[in-house]
């Protein structure tokens, strides 16, 4: 029988819902980073990401996002980053 969340396979065996499973990691992921978890336990735990952007981050955006090598177009990251994730599904459906 299979649990909530779940789907029963032939044989008996249970089957992850994968969109549920995937939008629950970045639902979570999302939240985590919201309030920097992530990335400081300490002091400046719940601060405001937004507050973290260089000053003159509006005049110097194509310089910042030269520098971690991201595309200023979303359309493109996106793209890619659901490029590299359908390679990392179907590595671990292999």
């Amino acid at each position: 029988m299979a649990r909530p969340g779940g789907q029963a396979r032939s044989g008996g065996k249970e089957q992850i819902k994968r969109i549920d499973y995937e939008l629950s990691v970045l639902h979570t992921l999302r939240e985590k980073l919201r309030c920097k978890d992530p990335l400081d336990r300490g002091a400046q735990h719940y601060r405001n990401p937004d507050e973290d952007l260089p000053a003159d981050f509006a005049a110097q955006r194509t310089e910042y996002y030269a520098a971690i090598k991201v595309p200023l177009d979303a359309e493109v990251f996106i793209a890619a980053l659901k490029q590299k994730m359908q390679a990392a599904l179907e590595a671990l459906d292999r």
